[in-house]
């Protein structure tokens, strides 16, 4: 579409631009001529327009596509934020665990550090009483016992401190995706609120264009009618100028035949003169004749 539109606007401005050529040698058409360099320059004008409105249209869509791109990056931020609330339910139960845990482990220290001294106080005990007391065996397998106890404990102690160190390590990198989650979601609604402006600017921008094109289309319409008048006119001009060339033509023919009927005339006008001058001149010698001989007649008849 675009094509078709370029090469019908190329295909009328050289149109118009031949029609101006042909015009430029022909004073008698710089009114028409004049008219046509507006609408020729009107046509630019507009073609030059839509161009800017075609490119504009372009880096639009272009605004567009990467703002529908950051629109559905951050409906997957939302999303992902929505899977962070679970994923938040369980940092804050391990939170409680590790808790829970570090109690149990220092109620477990307590208690190991007193079954430590109740063994030691036992040893004492029964170091100090005779081997062959029935008392003296019962401690010792309280000894045992309690010792059993102690290191089921010191396993417990050392278990839950791994634990709590798995805990807290856990706690640290769920933290750090929540915040960087977090992060990517804000930049993620900078980034499009900054497509939305620009989308916005350059859809204010592409609406003013397409006002001035569709003015440029009125007015070049108005112009081609104007045109058409001209034209028509044009026409007329044409046509009372080849009458009057041929009026011209025949004057001047008339002219040239009237100049050599006066050349004629002239020319007899000359030839009657010069008989006129003869014919005069034989008058005045007859005259003269005639006078002599009256004279010579009135002399005979005196005599």
């Amino acid at each position: 579409m675009e094509e078709f539109t370029s090469k019908g606007s190329s295909e009328s401005l050289e149109e118009f631009q031949l029609v101006v050529n042909e015009l430029a040698g022909d004073k008698s058409m710089d009114r028409i001529r004049m008219e046509y360099e507006k609408l020729l320059s009107a046509l630019k004008k507009s073609r030059d327009s839509e161009k800017i409105l075609m490119l504009k249209c372009r880096e639009l869509n272009a605004e567009i596509v990467s703002a529908s791109k950051a629109a559905a990056a951050l409906k997957l931020s939302q999303e992902d934020q929505t899977a962070l609330k679970p994923l938040k339910m369980e940092l804050d139960e391990a939170w409680k665990m590790v808790a829970t845990a570090h109690d149990k482990q220092e109620k477990d220290s307590e208690t190991l550090k007193n079954l430590q001294e109740d063994i030691s106080n036992l040893t004492k005990t029964t170091s100090q009483q005779p081997e062959s007391s029935e008392d003296h065996h019962d401690l010792i397998i309280m000894v045992q016992d309690l010792t059993n106890e102690r290191d089921q404990l010191e396993t417990m102690v050392e278990s839950l401190k791994e634990k709590l160190n798995q805990a807290v390590t856990t706690h640290q990198e769920l933290q750090e995706q929540r915040e960087k989650a977090f992060q990517n979601i804000s930049q993620l609604q900078q980034e499009l609120q900054v497509q939305q402006n620009e989308i916005s600017r350059e859809t204010r921008t592409k609406e003013k264009l397409v006002k001035e094109v569709k003015q440029l289309h009125a007015d070049m319409e108005n112009k081609m009618a104007d045109n058409r008048v001209l034209g028509l006119q044009s026409q007329k001009v044409k046509e009372e100028k080849q009458k009057l060339e041929q009026q011209l033509t025949e004057l001047k023919m008339l002219q040239e035949r009237s100049i050599r009927d006066l050349e004629q005339l002239q020319m007899k006008n000359a030839k009657l003169q010069q008989e006129c001058e003869h014919l005069s001149s034989a008058k005045e010698r007859l005259s003269l004749e005639n006078q002599q001989t009256a004279n010579k007649l009135k002399v005979r008849e005196e005599e």
